[in-house]
């Protein structure tokens, strides 16, 4: 691709900006909170994952706990927790 005389822009020299790439430090999991994290429904788990890690390492805990859990659960939902039929029905 060649120079484009359209556009006026010429670089300064500052610094290189760097992608930041996958996290280095893997996070793990306590075991009760790995199966806290299965009995969420499969639709926002991802979500519930990513937001996990990033309020542990955020910090700078290298541990997601089900305590972490339950304040995100309180964090998002207060007092009254999720909407009716969001959570499975644990008499199944």
């Amino acid at each position: 691709m060649g120079e484009d005389f359209l556009c006026s822009y010429q670089p300064q020299g500052g610094a290189v900006i760097v992608p930041l790439g996958p996290h280095a430090a893997t996070l793990s999991w306590a075991d009760e909170a790995s199966a806290h994290l299965s009995r969420i429904p499969g639709f926002v788990r991802r979500m519930v994952r990513r937001r996990a890690e990033d309020h542990v390492r955020g910090q700078g805990r290298a541990e997601v706990t089900v305590a972490d859990l339950k304040y995100l659960k309180q964090k998002r939902f207060g007092d009254a927790g999720p909407p009716a039929g969001i959570l499975p029905d644990k008499g199944r």
